[in-house]
């Protein structure tokens, strides 16, 4: 199994991880690496320290940069939460909920069934909704679109 090397980089000061860990590939070790920034990230919260510009660089055994993550992106900070949906797959969900159907968003967009049929399958794969009265209640209730 491949040894990666996580890293802190604070501005340009450099905290080398001198034990690694074992791991099955990149992706693993990104997942061990997200879970090790936010323990990072509560002891400073706890001892009242700033939590910007750090990262989290992956290394290999040789040495080479694999990654980065900076921890700004492991947390969220309050607001809403990022977009889900692309702009086309809000625009048939809006015209959805105002009762329009598959053929009348179609002719509206000036795109064919089959493509807004594809965007709204998209949809609601990602909000994880069985019908289309739940895709636009669900992307509604997350502010994806207002009616």
């Amino acid at each position: 199994m491949p040894r990666f090397f996580l890293n802190i980089r604070e501005g340009k000061k450099l905290i080398p991880d001198e034990e690694g860990i074992d791991a099955p590939d990149l992706t693993a070790t990104r997942q061990h690496a997200l879970q090790d920034i936010r323990e990072i990230l509560a002891e400073r919260i706890r001892a009242g320290e700033a939590l910007d510009g750090s990262l989290l660089e992956i290394t290999d055994a040789k040495g080479r940069k694999l990654d980065s993550i900076p921890f700004r992106d492991v947390i969220r900070l309050g607001g809403p939460e990022p977009p889900v949906l692309t702009t086309r797959e809000r625009e048939v969900l809006t015209w959805f909920g105002r009762g329009k159907s598959t053929e009348d968003v179609a002719q509206i967009l000036g795109l064919s069934p089959a493509t807004i049929s594809f965007h709204y399958d998209r949809a609601a794969e990602k909000l994880e909704t069985g019908n289309r009265t739940q895709t636009v209640a669900e992307a509604i209730r997350r502010g994806e679109i207002e009616l």
